[in-house]
């Protein structure tokens, strides 16, 4: 069990308090259906640096919107699937809003660690990690300078 799904239990039984009495709320199981590979970060080892959900924030800049602009969609489109009854729908929206919030709260979400990131990378965007194996070794380049002082 991921951090993921133990936040999203903890927050299932915090918002259930907070639910109308008849709204169906989707179940905890349904929710965390839509975690781990079927989720966003799922993708990510699926199909490596392709149509990724996108979710770091700076949150030293106050024109960073993204991240509250996909949690605001969630939220949106979560209310849509509740009044119509579309219980898969509403977990979905659940689980994606519940994991964008939490990655927005983790540091290895906030900038600059994404620009570090690139530096390392030798310049090389993000996206341009394409295999599992990009995402989690970088090329690691030493200078003649670096090795000196070592």
């Amino acid at each position: 069990m991921g951090v993921h799904q133990k936040i999203d239990r903890v927050a299932k039984r915090h918002i259930i308090k907070h639910v109308p009495h008849g709204l169906r709320f989707p179940t905890i199981h349904d929710i965390l259906h839509f975690e781990g590979l079927n989720g966003p970060d799922g993708i990510k080892r699926k199909s490596p640096g392709k149509d990724e959900p996108w979710h770091f924030i700076d949150p030293h800049h106050e024109g960073e919107h993204e991240l509250l602009t996909m949690i605001s969609d969630h939220i949106h489109n979560l209310t849509e699937a509740l009044v119509a009854h579309n219980d898969q729908r509403a977990a979905f929206e659940d689980a994606w809003r519940a994991h964008a919030i939490t990655d927005g709260l983790t540091p290895a979400h906030h900038y600059p660690l994404e620009v570090k990131l690139e530096h390392l990378r030798g310049g090389n965007g993000l996206e341009t990690r394409t295999s599992k194996k990009q995402k989690i070794i970088l090329p690691g380049v030493i200078t003649r300078q670096q090795l000196r002082k070592n």
